[in-house]
């Protein structure tokens, strides 16, 4: 309950714009979902969040324009044919890897949350920083690479807590067997 005390104002404030933005504007968003159905751009964002999660690992193929679903582009030109977003399905391969990817991750960040809450706080951080962008609401471009500036921060946070993890268990073991005569510099 404290914790609900502390965080209505922001909800909201959130809220407070949207209402203004669609009162004034007579608008929510600046264009519609992907096929013009949430269910489909969810599925689509999953998708897209898994292929978020790879290019922090393996950033090749970068592109401006990527494509999300066959042929079909994320930047928010007139599309030519809504079909590979409609023929999508949550139990197409790619979707359900997606999902058990995103859910296992998240989980992961739950199970450590007690004994190492540096990389739950990654984990919270890559999520909630990619939420804004995660086509909730229709803001334009479905996938950018420019949308993993901030969230990236929790992946380094994460890489940069098991490098000096890592550091700390070589020179400890150095030390107890006299592996190396010297301190290890990383």
């Amino acid at each position: 309950i404290r914790w609900i005390r502390r965080v209505w104002p922001y909800f909201l404030a959130v809220v407070f714009y949207l209402v203004s933005r669609t009162l004034i504007l007579g608008l929510l968003s600046r264009t519609d979902y992907l096929g013009y159905s949430f269910y489909h751009t969810m599925l689509t964002m999953v998708k897209v969040f898994a292929r978020y999660i790879l290019l922090l690992f393996f950033p090749f193929n970068q592109s401006t324009n990527h494509n999300l679903v066959g042929n079909f582009p994320s930047s928010m030109i007139p599309y030519d044919s809504l079909e590979p977003i409609l023929k999508q399905s949550i139990f197409d391969i790619d979707v359900l890897l997606g999902i058990l990817g995103i859910l296992g991750i998240l989980g992961v960040g739950w199970m450590l949350r007690e004994k190492f809450p540096l990389i739950t706080f990654g984990i919270g951080w890559f999520f909630i920083s990619l939420l804004p962008v995660s086509y909730i609401i229709p803001h334009g471009g479905a996938m950018a690479e420019k949308y993993l500036y901030i969230a990236s921060f929790g992946f380094v946070v994460i890489v940069a807590y098991l490098v000096q993890s890592a550091k700390f268990k070589v020179q400890s073991y150095s030390a107890k067997f006299k592996i190396f005569n010297f301190k290890l510099q990383l």
